[in-house]
């Protein structure tokens, strides 16, 4: 997945740090929901985008968790910043990456 939409190699760790609930569209008039188990991630190396106009961008703690609350429901966009400050902790936690 980062690399489809970032082409970013990466290496994952084996657990989730965290899942949430996401609401996806199952057709033209269904939402469902969905569980979404998040990873930790290092980056490696950085690719080309495969696709135009990707914008690979880097933000701070904060500065994420403003954009993913952006056009988002209050529930949803607090989900996310749930997300970030788990994975916050979990980096500052460990001692290092845990290789799988």
């Amino acid at each position: 997945e980062a690399f489809e939409e970032a082409s970013v190699h990466v290496r994952i760790e084996e657990a989730p740090f965290t899942r949430y609930r996401r609401g996806k569209r199952i057709n033209m008039e269904e939402f469902g929901e969905g569980i979404v188990h998040a990873y930790l991630c290092e980056v490696l190396r950085l690719g080309t985008p495969q696709e135009p106009n990707r914008n690979r961008t880097w933000f701070s703690p904060e500065k994420a968790k403003w954009q993913l609350r952006e056009s988002r429901t209050t529930e949803n966009g607090a989900e996310m910043a749930r997300v970030v400050d788990c994975a916050v902790a979990r980096i500052q936690g460990r001692e290092g990456f845990a290789r799988g």
